[in-house]
């Protein structure tokens, strides 16, 4: 496939965002290379809020932008999963509307499908963003542990690189982002898109289901600003282990994943530690004990849930 035959359709999920629409729409239409962006679809997931309502509104006049009202499950899946229905390109991608594409964001991508022609599922890094101090963090898998190892060759070589059906690699870790993502409309179809149920890491839980038909290529380019404020930062009495929890619960009662049970009930059993470790370091005994004991349960092996078991029943802090 020549580079210039790729037509994308960008998908943003919009819910009471849209003071930044204008701005994440424009960092994709600003965009040029060999590639046409046929349009960009926003998602409206039941905003309530009179001025996301209004540049709703504006936008549906705008050239290469369309406007519809998901009527899937609330929630960011769902209202990527209504824009993919009416997306009528090869290829699709996705974008939060609080998010920017950095400059050459999709022709790194398309250039990866000249290396990989048989390629369906393309991703890069990307940054944490602080606009209010104009502060961006280091490119995030570049300087995360386990996602910079598993990238290894892709980073030391400075070259996109094909993992094969890394279903393990994306158990392990994320390796994609939502808004770094570019894949064929078909693949996302083929394995039923985004789970609706889950309102957490349903991201990651599609990379999962995608690696299981298809090879990874990544990118190791930075092409997006992921912006941090108030309103998309996770609760903190949350434990940011338990977030990814239901979504692997979700794979182990999958048939297509049956002979990657084990590997998924070990990081299932090691999601259920940490959630012990941060419940402990909370002084919540009685909640690291039951996390510890699910750890104990999905892997008896480990270790290192019987020690935060003991730990938790002594009120170790």
């Amino acid at each position: 496939m020549l580079a210039s035959n790729v037509k994308i359709t960008f998908i943003i999920p919009c819910h009471n965002s849209g003071q930044f629409l204008n701005e994440a729409i424009n960092s994709i239409l600003s965009q040029s290379g060999t590639f046409t962006i046929n349009e960009v679809i926003v998602s409206n997931d039941r905003s309530t809020d009179k001025k996301t309502l209004d540049i709703l509104e504006q936008l549906s006049n705008q050239p290469k932008v369309r406007v519809l009202q998901s009527i899937h499950q609330p929630g960011p899946g769902g209202a990527r999963n209504a824009g993919v229905e009416h997306a009528t390109t090869e290829w699709i991608s996705f974008l939060d509307a609080d998010d920017l594409l950095l400059p050459g964001a999709i022709q790194a991508r398309v250039n990866a499908i000249e290396t990989f022609p048989d390629a369906e599922f393309i991703g890069a890094d990307f940054q944490l963003w602080w606009p209010e101090s104009n502060k961006t963090d280091t490119p995030f898998f570049r300087s995360r542990e386990e996602p910079k190892k598993l990238l290894k060759k892709s980073f030391e070589e400075n070259k996109s690189i094909r993992l094969k059906r890394p279903v393990k690699e994306f158990i392990d870790s994320a390796l994609t982002n939502s808004g770094t993502t570019l894949l064929k409309k078909e693949s996302f179809q083929k394995v039923g898109g985004y789970e609706e149920s889950i309102r957490y890491c349903e991201d990651h839980h599609l990379w999962i289901k995608l690696a299981r038909i298809t090879d990874f290529i990544f990118v190791p380019k930075s092409i997006m600003l992921y912006r941090q404020h108030d309103e998309n930062m996770t609760n903190i009495t949350t434990p940011p282990s338990q977030l990814f929890t239901k979504a692997l619960l979700l794979l182990l009662n999958d048939n297509n994943f049956s002979n990657q049970a084990p590997y998924i009930k070990k990081k299932l059993s090691s999601l259920h530690t940490a959630t012990a470790t941060w419940h402990r370091t909370q002084g919540n005994f009685t909640q690291s004990s039951f996390s510890s004991l699910r750890g104990i349960m999905t892997a008896p092996s480990n270790f290192k849930a019987w020690k935060q078991l003991f730990a938790s029943l002594i009120h170790k802090p």
